[in-house]
């Protein structure tokens, strides 16, 4: 369809206009062609971390169902043709203002960093980094946003770029349901794009009660109870309430790092939960091996080694360390 608009272009470009216009004109049309007609890039964290990807963006131009997400495991910068896999959109939604498209890259490799673009008729994407999680490394960070601070448009900025920085294997968010307007998420959304593109795209975790506007801007569903393998016998649990029923506990492996984030109190913990991630302020009934998120703080950041969890803060103050078996 490229070529084709190509030589229609031309030949009426040629009809109708003198030599030079028709020189001109058409290096316009080219270079309008190659820029991107998306926006708005993110990542959302799968319950298949190591071998899938859901990538979602605004389409601001072109054709939707000409759309294709290329990728590869080698960087091809914008040349479409060199990437060795491509896939169509796997859902879409109109929210907020926004065309959103999502595109669920699965049998993926384990730890392995995917280079993609977003072509369609009238432009490309800028080359993006995405990578898998591992299902074996025992080495990894995840971030932990102050929920008051998610939705403050006037530092959420510094904090999405700090996440960046930090290199992070994925990030909680709660808070999200604070952000109401059109306006409050396309400068919350634009806010979260990398600094730089040779920066990978973060996943995002989105914590506690999964509002409207988080299902369908990042393609969550609304249970009740997610459930990530975020690397070699690690898990992370996402629930809206504080009870999770025996059946669930009993399909986790013993051997498993369990960490359970709830936004509300939590009185009593399965045995097989190792730290509770709690988004409340303290009680005195909470057990021992439950983690507030401090006052304070605008982020913090876990740390899984071979041999210990830990949780600091962004000044690299210890704030939590678990010793693990």
């Amino acid at each position: 369809m490229l070529i084709n608009c190509y030589l229609n272009t031309y030949v009426y470009f040629k009809q109708y206009l003198p030599k030079i216009g028709t020189i001109f004109l058409l290096s316009i049309c080219f270079s309008s062609i190659c820029q991107a007609t998306t926006q708005n890039y993110r990542l959302t964290l799968t319950e298949t971390p190591s071998s899938s990807l859901l990538i979602g963006w605004e389409l601001i131009g072109g054709c939707p169902d000409l759309q294709r997400v290329y990728y590869d495991t080698v960087d091809h910068g914008q040349d479409t043709a060199a990437y060795a896999f491509q896939s169509t959109i796997t859902a879409s939604n109109f929210h907020q203002g926004m065309e959103n498209y999502f595109c669920h890259l699965k049998e993926l490799q384990p730890d392995t960093e995917y280079y993609l673009v977003i072509g369609e008729d009238e432009g490309i994407s800028p080359r993006l980094i995405a990578q898998t999680l591992s299902s074996t490394k025992a080495h990894w960070q995840g971030g932990w946003i102050s929920p008051e601070l998610v939705s403050d448009l006037k530092v959420w900025s510094q904090l999405a770029q700090q996440s960046y920085k930090e290199a992070l294997d994925f990030v909680i968010l709660d808070g999200l349901v604070n952000l109401n307007t059109e306006d409050d998420w396309r400068k919350w959304l634009d806010a979260w794009q990398p600094s730089t593109y040779e920066k990978k795209l973060i996943p995002i975790v989105t914590a506690s009660w999964v509002s409207p506007d988080a299902q369908y801007l990042l393609n969550i569903s609304d249970k009740k109870l997610r459930h990530y393998p975020i690397a070699s016998q690690s898990t992370l649990l996402i629930t809206e309430s504080a009870k999770v029923k025996k059946r669930f506990w009993k399909s986790i492996s013993d051997s498993s790092l369990v960490i359970w984030y709830s936004s509300k109190d939590i009185k009593k913990l399965s045995e097989k939960v190792d730290l509770a991630l709690i988004n409340a302020d303290w009680q005195e009934s909470s057990p021992p091996n439950t983690f507030h998120f401090p006052s304070g703080q605008d982020m913090v950041v876990l740390e899984k080694t071979d041999e210990k969890l830990q949780i600091r803060s962004l000044e690299r103050s210890l704030l939590f360390e678990m010793f693990l078996n």
